[in-house]
């Protein structure tokens, strides 16, 4: 199966994520695809995001190669902000065609305060542009770079395309070094 993850990182944990599951699917023969949103113009202070986040403001995404067409299922990745999704994704969101597409949802998270909220959130964005979201899961920020806790949490999502992958944890990054 054919994935496309189309993600946002400001810290580095959700990216970090994102690489290790794109690292899992290929090792079951699938190809896999990274789309890393960058806006169009970013503030760079954490809290300047998140008061965008709050008020469900949409960056402006440049969507130039961002072809998702071929792909049989897109994974949506991002930060939890004030209780839903950031700017950058949503931006993707509202733009892309995602009428009869699976879809599949990983939000990271620092104090887990709003994450099913930007989880339900986003699954009704999805699905309201015509998406069929297939899997949703959540991830602990300081845990994304733990590939065994990633193994563990998104279980059956690397299913969908054969057994979980096999994981050996890299104890230099689990412990943050």
């Amino acid at each position: 199966m054919k994935l496309a993850i189309l993600f946002y990182s400001f810290s580095g944990n959700t990216k970090a994520a994102v690489e290790y599951i794109k690292k899992g699917w290929e090792e079951k023969g699938s190809f896999c695809r990274l789309f890393q949103l960058k806006p169009r113009k970013e503030t760079t202070s954490f809290l300047g995001q998140c008061f965008r986040a709050a008020r469900r403001q949409a960056a402006e995404i440049e969507l130039a190669d961002l072809d998702i067409t071929s792909y049989e299922l897109i994974l949506f990745a991002s930060p939890v902000w004030a209780l839903t999704y950031t700017p950058a994704l949503r931006g993707a969101v509202e733009k892309l065609k995602l009428k009869d597409k699976k879809a599949a949802i990983v939000l990271t998270y620092g104090s887990g305060a709003g994450k099913e909220r930007a989880r339900k959130e986003l699954q009704q964005d999805l699905e309201a542009k015509g998406a069929k979201v297939v899997f949703s899961g959540l991830l602990r920020g300081r845990n994304c770079c733990d590939k065994d806790y990633i193994k563990r949490e998104l279980a059956s999502f690397f299913k969908m395309v054969g057994n979980a992958p096999v994981a050996q944890p890299d104890r230099a990054q689990a412990s943050g070094a």
